[in-house]
């Protein structure tokens, strides 16, 4: 089976040094290299950007880097190909040729075609897809997209909508729940999600009618896609350990999130906090002792040791999503309270006492619980069942997950 793999908007970084500390780089390409690897029989084609041909080419310089002292990274999957290996802009620009007609040309010259797509979203345009007709919404002229898209969006989705290749999404973020880009002209048979429903966007018709714009539905089914960091994670009985810290928060600022700390936190008196993450000086300069610009991994052992937390609600107006922070929540043995604007219609099924309507509610919470450590114990004994299977742990749960969705919406066997 040939399948075509990429993360629309974004590159893939294989390399763990290029990725960034908040754009949830590690999915693709960990989710990606555990089928590939699961899978020699299938090839799986970059019809996105990514790293990959550098990767390979630093491959062949690790034994010497490993003679200095650095470590070596474990090498991708052969079954991974790259079609952008040859791929030369400046030449192409020169010409006149636009990436995606570029890839399209060469899957053409190459006669191969794909069975499958598994796709990850990532940041989409209103129109990404130059040279093909489409038209502003007022109709006066070509629709324009920044040239990130062109390079990051147009290739993926031009080849998919020309082959109608049929793909299954892939969204670890509620940021693009549903796509607003109008010219997807293949819908996803599903989207393994975050979250559950069918939402409402509009398409254009066809790349030479893209004024005539018809309602489409993104069927969106939870599938515990944000658990795919695990795959990084070891399995720890936290539930003998001796907790002695009270509460810890992996957080960064903005503006949304400056709000919530004041209203649960500094408004309430509860500046006995830690909270890790990066904070306007505001914060930091009156805080010293609060705030602490530090990644989760690195101050593992005060996880390890903290009781409870909070799972702040997501950006957007909806806060019907589950996300990765819960399960890093629970990994640590943290008893995570969820926010009143996180899973509103309860998609995980946690303790109700964990569902909190106030900051005073949860406060109120925490003194009982710390009051009676028999009802605390019994709250982590149902987290810890969240965790019993080590098939979160070695790839098998999301690699059965994918294979059902496959199956079940594509009506093709992994």
């Amino acid at each position: 089976m040939n399948i075509v793999i990429g993360k629309i908007g974004r590159s893939i970084y294989f390399n763990e040094k290029g990725r960034s500390m908040t754009a949830g780089d590690e999915e693709a390409p960990m989710m990606y290299t555990m089928l590939a690897e699961r899978h020699p029989e299938h090839n799986f084609y970059l019809i996105g950007r990514s790293d990959l041909t550098r990767v390979r080419a630093k491959e062949n310089t690790d034994t010497l880097d490993v003679f200095f002292g650095e470590e070596r990274q474990p090498a991708v999957p052969s079954n991974i190909i790259d079609l952008f290996g040859d791929w030369d802009k400046k030449a192409n620009d020169t010409a006149g040729i636009a990436i995606h007609d570029w890839l399209l040309t060469k899957l053409d010259n190459m006669d191969l075609q794909f069975d499958l797509g598994l796709i990850y979203y990532g940041p989409m345009p209103n129109v990404g897809i130059s040279n093909k007709g489409i038209m502003r919404l007022d109709g006066t002229a070509p629709a324009k997209s920044l040239e990130m898209f062109e390079n990051y969006y147009a290739p993926i989705m031009h080849v998919l909508n020309i082959r109608q290749t049929p793909w299954v999404g892939l969204c670890g973020d509620p940021k693009y729940v549903p796509s607003i880009a109008r010219d997807i002209l293949n819908e996803p048979k599903v989207v393994m999600s975050q979250t559950e429903g069918k939402f409402k966007t509009k398409r254009i018709a066809a790349y030479d009618d893209s004024l005539n714009r018809i309602d489409v539905e993104e069927d969106h089914r939870y599938a515990a896609i944000e658990t795919i960091f695990m795959l990084n994670e070891k399995k720890v009985d936290w539930r003998d350990i001796d907790k002695d810290i009270l509460f810890t928060i992996g957080l960064n600022g903005g503006q949304s999130r400056d709000g919530f700390i004041k209203d649960w936190f500094l408004d309430k008196g509860r500046t006995d906090v830690k909270v890790y993450g990066k904070w306007a000086e505001e914060f930091t300069t009156q805080y010293p002792h609060m705030f602490e610009e530090k990644r989760i991994a690195e101050v593992e052992d005060e996880f390890y040791r903290t009781k409870y937390t909070i799972i702040p609600p997501p950006h957007q107006p909806t806060g019907n999503f589950v996300t990765q922070k819960f399960w890093k929540m629970i990994v640590y043995g943290i008893i995570p309270f969820f926010h009143p604007g996180y899973d509103t219609e309860s998609i995980l099924p946690i303790p109700k006492i964990l569902r909190i309507e106030s900051a005073e509610d949860m406060w109120e919470k925490i003194d009982y619980l710390e009051s009676n450590p028999e009802e605390r114990k019994a709250i982590q004994d149902k987290l810890w069942r969240f965790l019993e299977s080590d098939g979160l742990f070695d790839g098998s749960f999301l690699h059965n997950r994918v294979k059902h969705f496959v199956k079940q919406f594509a009506g093709l066997e992994l």
